[in-house]
């Protein structure tokens, strides 16, 4: 009789708890958040390929013009009247990732930020004084898209990702408030 290790049921049902849970498809639609684990020579060179050509594809596209110092870009908006927009990001947050590598790199969407707001690039996490900013706006969840006034007054919010469309939209919606 074969003699069947411990292990087995626990795999077992790991996979089948991962399964019900959804967690098996977020791993195989999001390769990078399991990309450290699999490092072929296979995947490394299609890996390098695939930087080669987003960076090809980041060049074609406008940038955003941030903004990373909360001073300076409240003495920008208050020099042109610009509502400051800024994106509240963390470093380990994977949704900010995407972020910016899909929404913000879009060249409508950057030309229209860059013209009708002040834009803030915030990391959360970075110092106290960061840190301190996010709680005086009120940001709990990343990613977070803050409109505020030059003076600190909340505008309006955005949670989480959004396609470049649909973020415009939603900008635009403030805008024409």
């Amino acid at each position: 009789m074969r003699k069947i290790s411990p292990k087995v049921p626990v795999l077992a049902f790991t996979a089948a708890f991962m399964l019900g849970l959804g967690l098996t498809g977020a791993i195989c639609t999001y390769p990078d958040l399991h990309s450290a684990y699999a490092q072929t020579p296979e995947s490394v060179s299609d890996q390098s390929k695939s930087n080669q050509s987003f960076s090809a594809d980041k060049d074609k596209k406008e940038a955003v013009n941030w903004f990373n110092d909360y001073e300076k870009a409240k003495a920008e908006s208050a020099r042109t009247g610009k509502p400051i927009f800024a994106d509240f990001y963390t470093d380990w947050c994977y949704w900010c990732q995407v972020l910016d590598k899909k929404t913000f790199v879009d060249k409508d969407f950057a030309a229209f930020l860059n013209k009708n707001f002040v834009p803030l690039k915030i990391n959360a996490e970075a110092s106290q004084a960061n840190e301190a900013l996010a709680e005086k706006l009120g940001v709990d969840s990343y990613p977070r898209g803050v409109v505020f006034s030059p003076s600190g007054q909340v505008l309006s919010q955005i949670r989480g990702f959004k396609e470049a469309p649909d973020y415009q939209e939603t900008l635009s919606e403030f805008l024409n408030k």
